[in-house]
């Protein structure tokens, strides 16, 4: 264990011009901070502030809208003044709604505030006369944005700040709503607001900052023609990285942006600015993982075997009156944590996890110890009322990356604005051996939180380093827009569209030797596949027998879902005659189906958001409130297999009938029901593994076929690598009948070393794949699955895959000793 004391850290509070005297009434002592002012004061259309965590970036932004609307003097229109504020969790997306409702309260501005998730939009959709009949989510959505005063009636609100998660801005800006709504909701997300902040720019991992990039580019095209534009991008990050900084460099949205960053922000003129307390020093132990151990095995298990040493002193801490948190990666750790510590603090403990329900959470806020997964990391207010110290007097947490080192850390010692600020906060912190090693020089020193940081983000990685793919695959995935646009412009020149598409690829990868043909082919192939394909979620072995009698016997089959495929073979066999390479055997035909639909899943994964490859649900009834403070709950069906012993029901009837309990309306969407009885031990998780059959291929053919590039692999099975107790049929037959995007690599092969050494980039999981051959040969492989499969396989130098089929192919057997 390591001794650290961290200083205080100090903060700039402008003394000129307040920008607002109800946020910062001066008879209460308060004023704005500096950086603060020179975000009101912005004019830039690229705004970025980089102030640390915990500074009120987000009242900065706000601070700047009113700046806004002061210079239109209060005339708003509803069509083009609006604001859209992008967060990336719902956690953060209702803390945002309500602050950002105080703050046009206060200070009389205009706008109504309206929160835009699935929840709140399945909300306003079941008020009474919202619509006739029953809407889409897309077409209600684009009613909402299109006329906003159906939600509240309130003609005196002049525009709109909509709060919305990043991937409904996707889904709207990517045309990946309903066909009918597509256009109008591109529109509406593209023209209706002119003030777009983006919270948390650095949580966003690259493939996903590159459609805000995009956004912005377009907007620049679009509107910046004259040079000027009423539009401003407000950009607000704690963790800034240089390579964000040089596409921001490359987007070229302004000569000279304002970039209010500590590091580089000119200093005040004398007397303008004076210094106050804004964290608290910290006295910080740091543990190496590697020292605390627990389980029968002595298996590692950080952050649970330090919080039941310190059980005693949490315990005397909560007593004295003081409030402290516990934040891990790990849901399963803040479980466990949660176990550990309950018979003794059970009445002080609440948890704020991605299954708790938001009644759940907030009782937890109220509650003197939150334990807390990373939904509190980004911008979370541990608000504890009109506590006269700091939020947070002690706080655990364990990080494998700088972000969430920082971040967490941050959590601690904040005072800005507190009446006492010089009491120490304690924090405990578990890390890997490598940044371990790399403080020992400092046990026992005083630093300040710069030096901390900056050894941090030496030594640790980023939370999601894998850049490759937004210098490759972000071009394909910004030229669906591009293309659809093309389709809506009926009148522009194509000229001006391949200008749009060499500015995005040269803002990405400025040698990208990717033609506007190949890509407008691709995007017209996957529209049209995804005609047919979408309504697919899952595609049972009978269809696929079904399917290959069809195409390969000939057979007739009065099936509606057929024709699709039908309209594919056509279309096919047409290109194919013109090409005079016609198929010899039907049979071909039925393999090229079977590859057009591999095909679709990848691209499909590519226009997804968040990750693609989604588990089912499970729906839990949870009497010993295990896993949330709800009896029932939801979560990944993997998850519960793999973390907790459970009973499990064939139905949500018997479920029903054997719990006592009402099924929730979401429970239509699980397929695993289930009683926890406990937590599994440490060291007792299932190993999860996946199987496939090869049917009549032989290794070599298989290989050639699937694996080393990007595929989609139909009929996986899950199983257990350690022990099958809990394991029931459906839950290994989870992911049989879906198409799931993957790469697929040999064990021992130099892209499984790729693979690995990645996997310290990011965060994700390869998972042992054992694949069975037409000769019964069993071979063991590594799989990445879903989008991060596309974005690894971006990462791996294609000499290497090419090197290791090369070797397959030539039926090299030989194992690369690594």
């Amino acid at each position: 264990m390591l001794s650290i004391t961290l200083e205080p850290q100090y903060e700039e509070e402008w003394l000129g011009e307040n920008p607002s005297r109800f946020t910062f009434p001066l008879d209460e002592g308060k004023r704005p901070l500096y950086h603060q002012w020179l975000t009101y004061n912005a004019e830039s259309p690229l705004i970025i502030n980089a102030y640390n965590t915990g500074t009120g970036k987000t009242k900065a932004a706000f601070l700047r809208l009113k700046k806004r609307v002061e210079e239109r003097n209060y005339n708003l229109d509803s069509s083009e003044d609006n604001v859209l504020l992008i967060a990336p969790t719902n956690e953060l997306l209702a803390q945002h709604a309500r602050d950002a409702k105080d703050f046009c309260d206060q200070n009389g501005l205009p706008y109504r505030v309206l929160t835009m998730s699935r929840a709140t939009l399945d909300e306003i959709k079941s008020r009474p006369g919202f619509s006739e009949g029953k809407l889409r989510n897309g077409a209600a959505l684009h009613a909402i944005m299109e006329d906003p005063r159906r939600t509240d009636g309130d003609s005196r609100k002049k525009a709109t700040i909509f709060v919305v998660n990043p991937d409904i801005f996707y889904y709207a800006f990517y045309f990946r709503y309903h066909k009918n709504d597509r256009i109008p909701l591109f529109q509406d997300i593209f023209t209706l607001c002119n003030y777009i902040i983006i919270d948390e720019f650095h949580y966003y991992n690259p493939k996903q900052l590159a459609s805000f990039l995009f956004f912005m580019k377009l907007s620049k095209e679009k509107y910046f023609v004259d040079g000027s534009t009423k539009r401003q991008f407000c950009l607000l990050t704690a963790t800034p990285s240089e390579k964000v900084d040089e596409y921001l460099r490359r987007l070229s949205l302004t000569a000279v942006p304002d970039i209010i960053d500590p590091r580089t922000v000119s200093p005040a003129d004398t007397g303008q600015t004076h210094k106050v307390p804004a964290l608290a020093p910290v006295y910080l132990e740091v543990y190496s993982i590697d020292e605390l151990k627990g389980g029968d095995q002595g298996e590692v298990d950080g952050l649970i075997s330090l919080a039941n040493q310190k059980r005693d002193e949490i315990t005397a801490w909560l007593r004295d009156g003081q409030n402290g948190a516990i934040i891990s990666s790990s849901l399963w750790r803040i479980e466990q944590t949660y176990k550990c510590l309950r018979l003794q603090l059970s009445e002080y403990m609440g948890r704020i996890t991605g299954p708790e329900q938001r009644e759940g959470r907030d009782e937890a806020t109220r509650r003197p110890l939150i334990l807390a997964t990373p939904t509190v990391d980004i911008g979370y207010n541990f608000d504890k009322g009109n506590n006269l110290r700091q939020n947070i007097d002690f706080l655990f947490f364990d990080a494998r990356s700088s972000d969430e080192f920082i971040q967490r850390l941050g959590r601690a010692g904040r005072v800005l604005g507190k009446k006492q600020q010089n009491i120490p906060s304690r924090v405990y912190a578990v890390v890997d051996p490598e940044f371990y090693k790399g403080l020992q020089e400092f046990d026992g020193q005083v630093l300040s939180r710069i030096l901390l940081r900056q050894l941090a983000e030496t030594i640790l990685p980023s939370r999601n380093d894998l850049y490759a793919y937004a210098e490759s695959g972000s071009i394909a995935e910004a030229f669906l827009p591009i293309y659809q646009l093309r389709q809506m412009e009926a009148t522009s020149e194509e000229s001006e569209i391949r200008g749009l598409f060499e500015s995005v690829r040269e803002l990405f990868e400025g040698n990208s030797t990717i033609k506007f043909e190949w890509l407008r082919d691709q995007i017209r192939d996957f529209l049209d596949q995804d005609k047919y394909y979408s309504t697919f979620a899952t595609f049972s072995t009978e269809k696929l027998d079904t399917l290959e009698r069809v195409i390969v016997r000939r057979e007739q089959h009065p099936a509606k879902w057929l024709e699709g495929f039908a309209f594919r073979l056509k279309k096919e066999q047409e290109r194919r005659r013109k090409d005079g390479d016609s198929w010899t055997k039907r049979e071909e035909a039925y393999e090229w189906v079977l590859k057009d639909m591999r095909a679709y899943f990848i691209e499909r994964a590519r226009f997804s958001f968040r990750e693609y490859f989604q588990p089912p649900l499970a729906l839990i009834s949870d009497p010993k409130g295990l896993h949330t403070s709800n009896p029932i709950s939801f979560d990944d069906a993997l998850r519960i297999v793999r973390y907790y012993d459970a009973t499990y029901f064939n139905s949500c009837e018997e479920w029903e009938q054997k719990v006592q309990r009402v099924a929730p309306e979401k429970a239509k969407d699980a397929i695993i029901f289930c009683n926890l009885k406990d937590l599994r031990d440490p060291g007792a998780q299932l190993r999860i593994g996946l199987k496939l059959d090869a049917g009549e291929y032989m290794r070599a053919k298989w290989e050639e076929t699937f694996a080393y590039q990007l595929t989609a692999l139909y009929g996986l099975v899950v199983v257990a690598l350690n022990d099958s107790h809990g394991l029931t049929s459906d839950v290994q037959n989870l992911f049989c009948e879906s198409f799931i995007p993957a790469l697929v690599v040999a064990d021992k092969s130099r892209s499984a070393a790729e693979v690995w050494r990645i996997q310290k980039k990011a965060q994700y999981i390869p998972y042992k794949l054992c694949v069975t051959f037409g000769d019964d040969e069993a071979v063991d492989y590594w799989a990445v699955l879903g989008t991060m499969a596309l974005q690894v396989h971006a990462e791996i130098p294609l000499r290497i895959l090419k090197s290791d089929l090369n070797k397959a192919l030539r039926g090299d057997d030989n194992p690369m000793i690594i």
